[in-house]
């Protein structure tokens, strides 16, 4: 009677062993992905809306250069020439503008409104010191994964700039007077015969 021998062949793992390892290498995986988000958020932080609002400004600086200009001098045949000297005063300032949360907003508030402020000086053809009040409105993004705020609008209030701590209306009417335009072409002297004479001469 002939017996066979079968070869010995390796042990297979019960099947609960497997489940364990599997439920390991899922549950490091998970949290290798967590660790990872972490760090990102860490290196990279979620803007809030007033910084969005100042990466705008920063964004931006020709355009609401141009902005502030015509509501300083909209007729003026330096507009040019004035917006160049703005733009080149933001750049070369190391904070030349400043954006905080409008007051009396909610912690949820959506969109949110940010007020920011420009200072600027200009040398030509007066010396001037400028400062500009940017409204911004502002998607917080909160629904977002990582949220990204968005700056919907800005405009320049232009009826509160200030020219040298004067509104643009007080700072046109002081420099109109300096206008030669505006100066008379000869200037009288008031009659002073037949008043009496104070020294008694």
């Amino acid at each position: 009677m002939e017996h066979t021998i079968e070869a010995p062949t390796a042990a297979q793992a019960p099947p609960m062993k497997n489940w364990k390892k599997r439920l390991v290498v899922g549950l490091t995986a998970v949290l290798v992905s967590v660790a990872a988000i972490g760090i990102l958020y860490m290196v990279f932080p979620t803007p809030t809306p007033a910084q969005a609002a100042e990466q705008y400004i920063e964004d931006h600086y020709d355009a609401i250069a141009e902005d502030i200009t015509h509501a300083i001098m909209p007729d003026s045949p330096l507009k040019a020439e004035i917006a160049a000297e703005i733009l080149e005063s933001i750049a070369e300032q190391a904070i030349p503008y400043s954006c905080i949360n409008a007051a009396g907003q909610t912690e949820d508030a959506a969109p949110v409104y940010v007020d920011c402020t420009i200072n600027a000086r200009i040398s030509k053809p007066v010396e001037i010191s400028i400062v500009a009040p940017i409204d911004m409105t502002v998607d917080p993004d909160r629904e977002s994964f990582k949220p990204y705020p968005q700056v919907l609008s800005a405009t320049v209030g232009s009826e509160r700039i200030t020219l040298n701590g004067l509104s643009v209306d007080e700072a046109r009417r002081t420099l109109s007077i300096l206008d030669p335009s505006n100066l008379p072409d000869e200037i009288r002297m008031p009659d002073l015969q037949g008043l009496p004479n104070p020294i008694g001469r």
